[in-house]
């Protein structure tokens, strides 16, 4: 089935995104909600691929928590020229990520699949009890894998670093230890599938009560209309 545009539209997580380069237009830093706009493009939740853009991909670092350059103007490029604008110059810098281009889609999307793996089965069920056990040796699989290791900031805050420069090392930085929180704190429990049929996204609950049925108001409203139009 041919989803349109609008509903491939996700939740809150995708709303708000920001400028990448822009940092007075960047949302709040949410690793874990990064990782659940990331998973959501997964054939897994979508029935096809749904990472098709850099844009896709730089809204995600953003959330994450990364520096992405803003992408070159064409004026720009003109009177840069040498200049390469996917230099990997800044990566001294713990949270710098390189400008997203379409030699990162494949690596990302690999990342992606190895954390939807871990934390949820092949229909996009959540792996909660005895199913999530092996979430954490896939998890520290793919921390070895992307060379992933605790650090101490100069200011004191503990953080991860990959020893890897390219984009795909630096999201895992940030993407690993948020799938591992999530098992860690007992969160599994929480995440949930949007019930919007056009949806269907993944969300964590972050409700008091637990009860969240849709991943964002534009859901929860869809929904409401649905029952009014039934109950009519």
């Amino acid at each position: 089935m041919e989803l349109s545009p609008e509903k491939r539209e996700k939740p809150e997580i995708f709303e708000n995104p920001g400028t990448p380069g822009k940092p007075e237009d960047r949302p709040d830093t949410d690793p874990i909600a990064a990782l659940l706009e990331l998973v959501t493009t997964s054939p897994r939740f979508l029935g096809v691929e749904g990472l098709y853009y850099c844009d896709q991909i730089g809204r995600v670092a953003v959330r994450a928590g990364l520096k992405v350059p803003p992408r070159p103007s064409l004026e720009d490029i003109v009177t840069r020229r040498g200049t390469d604008p996917f230099s990997t110059d800044g990566a001294a810098d713990p949270i710098w990520c390189p400008l997203p281009g379409e030699h990162d889609l494949v690596p990302v999307s690999e990342l992606r699949e190895a954390l939807c793996a871990a934390l949820f089965e092949a229909d996009g069920t959540p792996r909660t009890g005895l199913a999530s056990d092996g979430a954490s040796e896939q998890l520290t699989a793919a921390a070895l894998e992307y060379g992933l290791a605790p650090a101490l900031t100069p200011d004191g805050v503990v953080t991860v670093l990959s020893t890897r420069v390219d984009l795909a090392g630096r999201l895992a930085s940030k993407l690993v230890p948020a799938a591992m929180s999530l098992v860690a704190d007992g969160l599994m429990l929480r995440l949930r599938r949007c019930s919007d049929p056009w949806c269907r996204a993944p969300f964590l609950d972050r409700t008091r009560n637990g009860i969240a049925a849709s991943c964002s108001r534009t859901c929860s409203e869809r929904a409401r209309k649905r029952r009014q139009r039934w109950a009519a």
